[in-house]
């Protein structure tokens, strides 16, 4: 007792199935057969052999399950970022952006300059160059080499 929507599943199954064609015992179709099920044997048989130490040490490497981690291993969080205190900002002959320079609130931080590179069709800043600038550092010509 079958319903008819699976009935007609059944048989569209079945004529998709390809049925095989009968093989003759003697001939060449025998031979491509049999050759067909010696070499289908010899890869069963070879994949059923257990792989050598190295193979299996490698196959254990990829899926064994990872080592926990505990929170003692994970590397201390970043610093924060130094609180800007001031950006001066310096603009050109139409009121656009030309350069930018922030200074840390505590003075003891790196002083930050980005300058305008290039500017798109609109006039909208595409690209700037940010640059670390330290008063700090002694004057390249007064080093010695």
């Amino acid at each position: 007792m079958t319903s008819p929507k699976l009935a007609i599943l059944l048989r569209q199954v079945g004529r998709r199935a390809p049925e095989k064609a009968p093989a003759s015992e003697t001939g060449l179709g025998a031979a491509i057969e049999q050759m067909i099920d010696q070499a289908v044997e010899q890869k069963v048989a070879a994949a059923q052999q257990k792989p050598s130490a190295h193979v299996q040490r490698l196959l254990d490497q990829q899926f064994n399950k990872p080592a926990p981690v505990i929170v003692k291993q994970l590397p201390p969080a970043p610093k924060t970022p130094k609180v800007i205190e001031s950006v001066v900002v310096q603009r050109d002959e139409l009121g656009r952006i030309k350069k930018m320079v922030s200074k840390p609130a505590s003075g003891d931080g790196p002083t930050f300059e980005m300058t305008v590179a290039q500017r798109d069709e609109n006039g909208h800043i595409a690209r700037m160059v940010m640059s670390r600038v330290d008063d700090d550092l002694p004057d390249p010509s007064t080093l010695r080499t």
